[in-house]
């Protein structure tokens, strides 16, 4: 006899297959609600970061296989969106997953339903089945409980397979999940990673820029002192060159006033020498007149001659002795006189005056002065100004004499006497015209006499 419960079983099988749809979808979709929750939960911490952040920081955020550096606020209001939109997804799948779970309780209860009242329900299949089975309370006992043991076991199996494709399908989940957390949390150290390279790579390019930008500064600054060095060494140059050009001048000047000084010395003496030959060829021819021998024409002469001499070294200036020069010396520096190697000391009455060794005429004096003047001026600028620039300096010639020139004295050594003579610049010029005419005054009286020896002479042989 066959069993009577195929039309159940049938029944059973398409109860089952739908509670295990069910149940898979469930399954899925619980997935699914920890998939959306774990992603709102990474956005948390993600947004958590990002307000911990200082101001002004960028973020490099990835794109495919590049990474674009966005602002905080962006990426916040980004994450916020998709906060948002997670929420509702998962409130979404929440109630799917609860419209599943009520699916399968109502397919467990109807299969229970259908195990607790199977004789019932085989009746009411029996009268719309195909087959027509017998009754299955009209069984013997024996039957019905092979019936129900073989339900039981069936139940079981089910039920073991239920349990074990929920098993295998909470083994893959958790698989999935701890897969996922691992890639997302590659995936965030990742990031990490390259942020914190990229920030590396910001902040070694911004000491880069930083020390570029200082080693410019530094070269810059390295220009300009060796401009500036270069301006002050041809300024000095050319002040040197200027100077040598006016010490030329002045070495010029003074060669030409000394050549002068020459010709006139030569060109007077050859007209002293002229004039004293024409005077004594006169004598001559007066004295031959009155009958004197030349020796003693010659004896007279020499006589007249020397007599001359004497009265005009008497005043003439001894230089035979050592003579000095006191200058004060704000008139003149020392240093003008080292450039001119003419030896100098210090008074030892009074230091305020120096003391030149060596004898010199007035256009050397005036050469002197100009010198220093134009160390001090020379001192001026580099003293008051930062800078140094071109002066010109105008001499006006002087048409007069100046009195004391400009406080020079004339010093002799002491010698063993108490007498010592101090004389003046301005004194030597008026005793050498008086000097030039002295001798004029000594040229007449020479001539003078000459003319009152002839007449003695004449007057002598009259009187014999």
């Amino acid at each position: 006899m066959a069993i009577p419960n195929a039309a159940l079983q049938k029944l059973l099988q398409e109860v089952e297959t739908q509670a295990l749809v069910s149940q898979q979808k469930i399954a899925q979709t619980q997935t699914e609600i920890q998939a959306k929750k774990r992603v709102a939960r990474l956005n948390q911490l993600t947004s958590d970061e990002l307000t911990s952040l200082s101001a002004g920081t960028r973020v490099y955020e990835g794109v495919g296989k590049m990474f674009v550096a966005v602002s905080p606020d962006t990426l916040t209001k980004r994450l916020d969106t998709e906060a948002s939109a997670l929420k509702k997804d998962i409130g979404d799948l929440e109630k799917k997953l609860h419209y599943q779970e009520t699916t399968f309780k109502n397919s467990r209860d109807h299969i229970d339903k259908i195990l607790q009242s199977g004789g019932r329900r085989s009746r009411e299949r029996r009268r719309s089945s195909r087959y027509d089975p017998d009754d299955i309370e009209t069984l013997p006992y024996h039957l019905r409980k092979q019936l129900d043991d073989a339900q039981r076991i069936k139940d079981a199996e089910a039920e073991k397979r239920r349990a074990d494709a929920a098993e295998l399908e909470k083994k893959k989940w958790e698989s999935d999940y701890k897969d996922q957390e691992r890639e997302e949390k590659r995936r965030r150290e990742r990031i990490l990673e390259e942020a914190r390279q990229a920030e590396a790579r910001e902040r070694q390019e911004e000491k880069r820029r930083r020390e570029r930008i200082l080693e410019e500064a530094r070269q810059a600054e390295a220009r300009e002192r060796q401009e500036e060095k270069r301006r002050r060494e041809r300024i000095l140059e050319e002040a040197r060159q200027e100077e040598a050009r006016k010490q030329k001048e002045a070495d010029e000047l003074r060669k030409k006033i000394l050549e002068e000084e020459e010709e006139k010395k030569k060109k007077a003496q050859k007209k002293k020498e002229e004039e004293e030959r024409e005077f004594e060829a006169k004598v001559r021819e007066k004295f031959k007149a009155a009958g004197y021998s030349d020796e003693r024409i010659d004896r007279v002469l020499h006589d007249k001659r020397k007599a001359r001499d004497d009265s005009e070294n008497a005043w003439a200036l001894d230089l035979s002795k050592p003579t000095f020069i006191k200058v004060n010396r704000k008139y003149l520096m020392p240093d003008t006189l080292d450039y001119f190697n003419l030896p100098w000391e210090w008074d030892k009455k009074n230091t305020e005056y120096i003391v030149i060794k060596k004898y010199i005429d007035d256009d050397l004096q005036d050469v002197l002065f100009e010198h220093t003047r134009t160390l001090r001026l020379k001192e001026k600028k580099l003293l008051t100004s930062g800078y140094e620039k071109d002066v010109t300096i105008k001499l006006k010639p002087t048409t007069g004499v100046v009195k004391n020139k400009d406080q020079m004295y004339l010093v002799r050594e002491k010698s063993k006497s108490p007498a010592r003579l101090e004389l003046k610049a301005a004194d030597l010029e008026l005793k050498a015209a008086g000097l030039e005419l002295k001798a004029a005054g000594l040229e007449l009286k020479a001539a003078g006499l000459e003319l009152k020896a002839a007449g003695l002479e004449l007057k002598a042989p009259s009187s014999q």
